[in-house]
């Protein structure tokens, strides 16, 4: 079965390519065009619900705060229901959102979801960084208190802290050799 959003361009051996001798091609073409296909790829991100590259998208098309709001909501709902804090995070700051406000929105969420009768998201779940089995509203509060702390590992280049290199590294690495093999 063939994907129905993925087209790939085969000319026919036959067929004249005007377009190529400095005729316009046929269709839209512009900033209507650039628009509409920005707005098509926003309505497939969301009904594919990857709410992060939607916001994104929304932003730059200039879609109503309140529309725009709602598709961030989602998108920090998405990234808190998997558990992901330093995501979580980073996507709140980038939305402007404070740790309270952050809180509020993802205890409505989660109360939504418990009346529907879908708690499986909610339930408790094992986190690395602490080593223990964590509801939701544990999760949460982890997350609230460990907000301000900067205690969360963020993988990317360039944050957190580094191991010590050079002989600071050397001597770590010789103490830690030292604590465990005796």
């Amino acid at each position: 079965m063939t994907n129905p959003c993925i087209r790939t361009f085969v000319p026919k051996a036959n067929q004249e390519e005007s377009w190529k001798d400095g005729q316009p091609r046929a269709g839209p073409v512009g900033a209507v065009a650039a628009h509409k296909s920005a707005y098509d790829e926003l309505q497939l991100l969301l009904k594919q619900q990857n709410y992060v590259r939607a916001a994104a998208i929304a932003g730059s098309l200039g879609l109503p705060t309140d529309e725009l709001r709602d598709i961030q909501f989602e998108a920090l709902w998405q990234m808190a229901v998997n558990r992901n804090a330093p995501g979580t995070k980073r996507l709140a700051q980038e939305y402007g959102v404070s740790s309270q406000t952050l809180k509020q929105i993802l205890e409505a969420r989660a109360s939504q979801l418990r009346q529907a009768g879908h708690d499986k998201a909610l339930a408790a779940c094992y986190g690395a960084a602490t080593g223990k089995y964590l509801s939701f509203e544990e999760w949460m509060n982890q997350l609230v208190e460990r907000w301000d702390n900067s205690t969360f590992r963020d993988r990317r280049a360039g944050s957190g802290s580094r191991p010590p290199t050079g002989l600071a590294g050397l001597l770590t690495t010789v103490a830690r050799w030292l604590k465990y093999s005796s």
